[in-house]
């Protein structure tokens, strides 16, 4: 048996395949393509599984490394080379990421897939907690991704008259994410409802002190202090504000509050000025109005329109808009055959105010302003619109809570 020695390679040999091998290695990569799912990422981002769908290419290609702030839809060019991870398998290890502005088409389907994904999974998260499905769609629509996370802190958030959501129905769901009964969260969602169905309905604006603690405590069940814990953390944070009128320990929520001392001090500057048509005489001009209009008053709404006409600021507070629709209309009507200029402003209006010029131009001239409120008015928004009223001009209040109580009027 004959031996022939192992073929030895001279060191510039040596070096090529060296060079060769390295090359391969290191061999960069540049794909762009839209971010279809970020499947894995971690607190630091550097260990982030990204899959993206390139052009021309047959399925999707996963990245991984570095990668902040990547999300569905994007669109991106990854530099890197390809590896094999032991999770993953095969991929683009990134060594450069550029998020680019989004594709208009696919980046917009994939997120609309995306959202469609994660409404479907927050609604059946939400229907075990024993909401309804138009519930939980209406509540995802008002916090977004972060809808399961707020319900589990504090569900009481969603007892908002927005979202439709009774107190009641919070009060089942709190156990089920571990907040207790006698939780001081409890405590501030059980004033809050108390506050909703009270103060400033039914033609109340204020509500004592201890017939709230008494009332909170019979459909809640909680300790009388831990109540006043909750009703001092409000007064300190300025959402109530206590009063010594009508009667020692009155509390009134702060807004209201503060648009009705507002409203006070402009009653009583603009009662001050005579009312712009000429005195009436209602026992013979009422019976003629409704001959003419078409129907009859009850004896309640006479009055009130003999006060009205009296005044030169009114308010009609309490009931609906359509109890008070025939005494604006006898009040109109008779105001109208003195050629008075009378201006009806509604919630929708009061955007006008900024960029109608014209419209703006019509309230100065008016000499009756018949403003009808509604809960979504911003107070403050009717009370810089008051001021720019001519100081001739009259007011009528139309409100059905007792926000704008008449004790307002001198």
């Amino acid at each position: 048996m004959s031996y022939s020695p192992k073929k030895s390679h001279s060191y510039k040999q040596r070096r090529n395949n060296a060079s060769r091998k390295t090359k391969a290695i290191i061999m960069v990569l540049r794909l762009t393509g839209i971010v279809e799912s970020v499947n894995h990422q971690m607190y630091n981002h550097h260990d982030s599984r990204i899959d993206i769908k390139v052009p021309n290419f047959k399925g999707l290609v996963c990245l991984h490394g570095y990668a902040p702030d990547v999300k569905p839809g994007d669109y991106v060019t990854a530099t890197g080379c390809i590896h094999t991870h032991r999770l993953y398998g095969e991929c683009l290890h990134i060594t450069q990421l550029r998020i680019h502005s989004p594709l208009n088409r696919q980046g917009q389907l994939i997120q609309q897939r995306i959202n469609r994904k994660l409404l479907s999974s927050s609604v059946l998260a939400l229907t075990l907690f024993g909401l309804s499905v138009t519930q939980a769609t209406r509540i995802i629509k008002a916090y977004g991704p972060q809808t399961i996370d707020i319900v589990a802190k504090n569900p009481y958030r969603l007892a908002h008259g927005r979202l439709g959501i009774v107190f009641k129905k919070t009060d089942k769901v709190a156990p089920q994410c571990g907040i207790p009964e006698n939780s001081p969260k409890r405590a501030q969602a059980s004033l809050n409802y108390a506050l909703e169905s009270t103060v400033g309905a039914d033609g109340h604006s204020k509500l004592p002190r201890e017939e709230l603690v008494r009332y909170i405590r019979t459909f809640s069940g909680l300790p009388e202090t831990l109540i006043e814990c909750a009703i001092d953390d409000q007064l300190k944070a300025c959402q109530l504000v206590q009063s010594d009128f009508p009667v020692p320990g009155s509390l009134y929520v702060s807004l209201p509050y503060q648009v009705k001392q507002q409203l006070q001090e402009f009653a009583h500057r603009l009662a001050l000025q005579p009312t712009p048509w000429d005195p009436i005489d209602t026992e013979q001009a009422i019976p003629w109005a409704e001959n003419e209009l078409g129907f009859t008053l009850t004896p309640s709404q006479r009055a009130i329109v003999c006060a009205t006409l009296k005044s030169k600021i009114m308010a009609l507070s309490g009931g609906t808009l359509e109890e008070h629709t025939p005494i604006l209309s006898v009040i109109k009507y008779l105001l109208s055959q003195q050629g008075l200029r009378i201006t009806e402003i509604s919630a929708k209006d009061l955007p006008k105010l900024s960029s109608d010029q014209t419209f703006s131009e019509k309230l100065l001239v008016s000499d009756l302003v018949v403003l009808i409120h509604n809960p979504q008015l911003d107070p403050h928004r009717v009370v810089r619109l008051l001021k720019q009223l001519s100081p001739q001009t009259a007011v009528i209040f139309v409100y059905p809570f007792d926000l704008y109580n008449s004790k307002l009027i001198t």
